[in-house]
């Protein structure tokens, strides 16, 4: 028995690849009513700070390199820039 046998056997369920032992709802437990929605929230973070970056910012590409490349900094987005634009009045 090799490596490749090894990793096959438990990685994968009924021919699924998986990347962990057990699907990741069994990994995280009870702390999956928590950390699920979160990651299902994500990409609508994502898309929602690359429409205001495009809408509100002079120089958009880097906000959306940050969006794309820096998970959940779409809060820092929030509290940084978007917040402070409507305290100062300038949304």
């Amino acid at each position: 028995m090799d490596l490749r046998d090894t990793l096959g056997k438990s990685r994968s369920n009924d021919g699924v690849l998986l990347p962990f032992k057990h699907p990741l709802h069994e990994e995280l437990g009870r702390a999956s009513a928590v950390i699920e929605p979160l990651l299902m929230l994500h990409p609508f973070g994502v898309l929602w700070m690359l429409y205001q970056t495009i809408r509100h910012e002079p120089k958009p590409l880097p906000y959306a390199a940050l969006a794309f490349c820096v998970p959940f900094a779409w809060v820092w987005y929030y509290f940084e820039r978007v917040r402070l634009r409507k305290l100062t009045g300038h949304a």
